[in-house]
């Protein structure tokens, strides 16, 4: 997320793009810290994920993020994924429409609200994904199973957005990013991430179908969550890097 709240560069696109507040957007990263502390025992990141995926990639590159939908922490977890492995891009991604409603902050956080009943609303976050991705310095993640899922669920399915996507900006780099919440050994959850290798864009994906994209990315992130399910099943730390790191025990009359 660009740190220094510049405009995106080509005013057309920039009509499209969701709100951004980069003086909100520090403060609430730092409040997202402060939550997930409180909330979970750890946030930690696997060991063998890239150590900084996002600094081989040049600003003029967009990133598409695709993730798996577990829970209702994805969204925000996906924020603070953003703070800490893409500081210098300006991050956006969908939400639920009604979710939106009520926690109308985010909407200037770069999320934007979809509602999946409605084909107005489907055509206007396909345009609102194709405005962030023509920008430069820009991610987009997306919870791309469309719904919760459970993170064990195989085969995964995708929806079918990200295909069109990945032709339409070929020189996209897609990431995937795996996500769990499994408790280990205290009386507050983990928060797992797993991020897998990039894909880089590539020209030849605009003679590919969409359905054939979608299978990559779908692919792709499989193999990423399946990676994760062993080490989270190992409940060991020593297979993470920790990112943050909440209270121990169960507070209260019971330590």
């Amino acid at each position: 997320m660009s740190k220094d709240g510049s405009s995106p560069t080509s005013t057309g696109a920039a009509a499209a793009l969701p709100p951004f507040s980069p003086w909100l957007w520090e403060r609430f990263a730092r409040f997202l810290g402060f939550y997930f502390k409180r909330k979970f025992n750890a946030v930690r990141i696997a060991a063998d994920s890239p150590a900084d995926v996002a600094a081989g990639i040049p600003p003029s590159v967009p990133i598409i993020v695709c993730s798996n939908h577990p829970s209702w922490w994805d969204p925000i977890a996906l924020l603070l994924i953003a703070y800490h492995v893409f500081p210098e891009r300006r991050c956006y991604g969908p939400i639920d429409a009604k979710a939106l409603e009520a926690y109308p902050s985010l909407g200037r956080l770069g999320l934007f609200g979809v509602d999946k009943s409605s084909p107005k609303s489907l055509r206007q976050f396909l345009r609102t994904c194709d405005a962030i991705l023509s920008q430069p310095s820009t991610a987009i993640g997306l919870t791309a199973q469309g719904e919760f899922r459970d993170a064990r669920d195989r085969p995964i399915e995708l929806e079918p957005g990200i295909g069109p996507r990945l032709k339409r900006h070929p020189d996209a780099t897609l990431i995937p990013i795996a996500l769990e919440y499994p408790f280990w050994n205290e009386s507050a959850p983990e928060t797992l991430i797993r991020i897998g290798l990039p894909i880089p864009g590539d020209p030849s994906r605009t003679e590919r179908s969409p359905d054939e994209l979608r299978d990559e990315a779908a692919a792709s992130l499989t193999a990423c969550m399946d990676r994760l399910a062993e080490l989270a099943q190992t409940r060991d730390p020593a297979h993470f890097r920790l990112l943050l790191e909440g209270r121990k025990g169960a507070g209260g009359p019971y330590d």
